[in-house]
């Protein structure tokens, strides 16, 4: 369960045109058409920000009354106005209205506008993958989801709103596109590095969204070694690929098309390369972090080789694993910490598509 004010930083992204990494495996879904998503949706920045300046003191009051834990967590926390945030006190509501005619910020605001006046599509695949997380998940709390301008400090992030929902908070100043240099805000935050923000866009939302819940149920990964955190990161790629299975291949790894190209016909490649190399029980996070985070390559393998492949392996032996055993849960998966067990049980034996 999302832990009040236990927010996660979503700063990375990527998806284009698909493949097909398990097609037999995803094309088994079920049908959740009656299944009620237990969703709500709240605009904020069109109340806070885009709404009229002289209702912004009504709004303030409405939200404080109504939302209490995302409006102390959004104006104390994120946009950083500390513990001034009653709507009665002029320093905080001046300020705000200071913020609302930065330059900055409204030309971001007439992106956001722009791009996500209308968001009924991106609703709709959300409250689509809610229906599948139900499916798999049955008894999850409601969850409100919260669109917002962020001014570039949170990407998604996770809430308690109250001890009968869960919150999702959507920074829409993170799915801009082409239409803002991320890299230009801030040249030396390594969150806006091309191979990260390339996948800053409206296509990603959904992923991104759904991507911080089961993070969050997930939990933290305590095991050190490679095969820990491969298997992970697996673990969390297919429990993606069961809430949202429409999903891209590309949008489901973050990789551009050809590097998923690459990674599929090169699959016994990569596998070989980590036990040649002795990876798999390697415990110094620096000699394997690029296979499982975020990186423009992984180190020894050819240029075309994206980074994070240890994620690309630790989801075929997820899958793997999940094929072998087709009465485990997604819940059952979540529960098993024996990253050994599910490699073993996996009997995972890859070859290259070529």
């Amino acid at each position: 369960m999302a832990q009040t004010y236990d927010f996660k930083l979503l700063f990375a992204w990527i998806f284009v045109v698909g493949f097909s990494c398990n097609q037999n495996q995803r094309a088994n879904v079920p049908n959740v058409s009656s299944i009620d998503p237990q969703t709500s949706w709240y605009r904020s920045e069109e109340q806070f920000f885009l709404g009229k300046e002289d209702s912004l003191s009504s709004y303030l009051n409405d939200w404080q009354k109504t939302q209490p834990e995302f409006y102390k967590l959004y104006f104390g926390n994120i946009l950083g106005f500390d513990r001034r945030v009653d709507p009665k006190d002029s320093s905080f509501t001046g300020e705000l209205r200071r913020l609302r005619h930065d330059s900055l910020t409204k030309k971001v605001l007439s992106l956001i506008q722009q791009q996500y006046g209308n968001i009924e599509d991106i609703k709709e695949q959300i409250d689509q993958g809610a229906r599948f997380m139900r499916h798999y998940f049955p008894g999850s709390l409601p969850i409100h989801f919260y669109t917002m301008y962020n001014e570039f400090s949170v990407g998604n992030f996770i809430f308690a709103p109250d001890q009968k929902t869960e919150g999702i908070g959507i920074g829409l100043d993170f799915f801009l596109g082409n239409a803002i240099h991320y890299k230009d805000l801030d040249p030396r935050n390594s969150a806006f590095s091309e191979y990260i923000t390339r996948s800053f866009n409206r296509d990603h939302v959904a992923k991104k969204t759904w991507e911080i819940w089961v993070e969050d149920k997930l939990g933290t990964e305590t095991g050190a070694k490679f095969i820990d955190n491969m298997i992970q990161q697996g673990k969390k790629l297919y429990i993606l690929s069961r809430i949202l299975p429409q999903a891209q291949d590309s949008v489901l790894f973050e990789f551009s098309a050809s590097q998923m190209k690459w990674c599929q016909e090169n699959e016994a490649n990569i596998w070989s390369y980590f036990l040649n190399e002795k990876l798999m029980y390697e415990s110094n996070r620096m000699k394997f972090i690029k296979y499982v985070d975020y990186s423009p390559n992984s180190p020894g393998m050819p240029k075309e080789a994206p980074g994070r492949t240890g994620c690309f392996i630790g989801y075929q032996i997820v899958s793997s694993y999940m094929s072998r055993h087709p009465g485990i849960s997604l819940p059952d998966l979540i529960a098993e910490t024996s990253p050994q067990k599910i490699l073993e049980e996996s009997k995972y034996r890859p070859r290259n598509s070529k």
